[in-house]
């Protein structure tokens, strides 16, 4: 398998380069038998996506990716990588230089409160509690086989550091001009999304959300993913940052934005 990874790596990145153009492009150009180049024109980048995935932490590594417009959604990940998986130093300093805002790369989050944190744990814990009820009660009715029942209390024993992780990765922040939320654990991410790019909001709270007075705020934008999640914020943050982006989009893009309260 290690093998495998190594050969796609160097087929997919193979000298690899990122150059910035005086008339405003980002050039890519990679690969080793098949060589690609991808200009992105800087006047149509909305941020850009740190990607921290748990394998790639280990090594204090990380990846960047683009977040732009006028890009193709088929084939879109492969056309917006501003850097292949490198060391993290590297992908920080390269995002600092593409967005011009420091602290919306390296600066500190905001958390989101004890709610937040309590539904990490309950999230992570509940269903392994539940597998391992499972196991048990499969044992006595049936008869199971000990690697089997030993296997149903292992994601018990890493639920609680899995909720940790998760929820000592979840945060915002807000700069003068970019919004940053980050979230997950096995596949972490830090977007890095241009206010000016905000074209609308949605904010949706599920049941237990709204007994628990959160929200996920989700960015729409026309470049990337399309929407952004950031996700269990407090409810009164939430609307705090709804009246701080639509101005921003109304004044830059010139268009009105929408709001969507939605109660899943």
């Amino acid at each position: 398998v290690c093998v495998l990874a190594v050969t796609a790596y160097i087929l997919s990145f193979w000298d690899y380069r990122l150059t910035r153009h005086s008339g405003g492009t980002l050039h890519v150009r990679r690969g080793l038998l098949t060589v690609r180049a991808t200009s992105l024109e800087e006047a149509r980048l909305r941020g850009v996506e740190i990607g921290e995935p748990l394998g790639l932490r280990m090594a204090a590594a990380a990846r960047l990716v683009a977040v732009t417009t006028g890009l193709s959604r088929v084939g879109a990940q492969d056309s917006s990588w501003l850097t292949p998986p490198a060391p993290a130093q590297v992908v920080t300093a390269t995002a600092v230089r593409v967005v011009a805002d420091p602290q919306a790369i390296t600066g500190a989050l905001s958390q989101h409160g004890s709610a937040a944190r309590r539904r990490r744990y309950v999230r992570a814990v509940v269903p392994a509690l539940a597998l391992a009820a499972l196991a048990v009660g499969l044992d006595r009715w049936v008869g199971l086989p000990l690697m089997v029942l030993v296997a149903a209390f292992v994601p018990l024993l890493t639920a609680a550091w899995f909720a940790a992780d998760r929820y000592a990765a979840l945060g915002h922040l807000v700069t003068a001009e970019h919004i940053v939320a980050r979230s997950g654990s096995i596949t972490r991410r830090r977007d890095v999304l241009a206010r000016r790019g905000v074209v609308g909001v949605v904010l949706r709270e599920s049941f237990f959300q709204r007994r628990a007075g959160l929200a996920t705020l989700v960015l729409t934008t026309a470049a990337g993913r399309q929407g952004y999640a950031v996700p269990d914020v407090p409810l009164e943050r939430a609307e705090q940052l709804t009246g701080l982006l639509l101005p921003v989009a109304v004044a830059g893009l010139g268009i009105l934005p929408i709001v969507v309260s939605a109660l899943v």
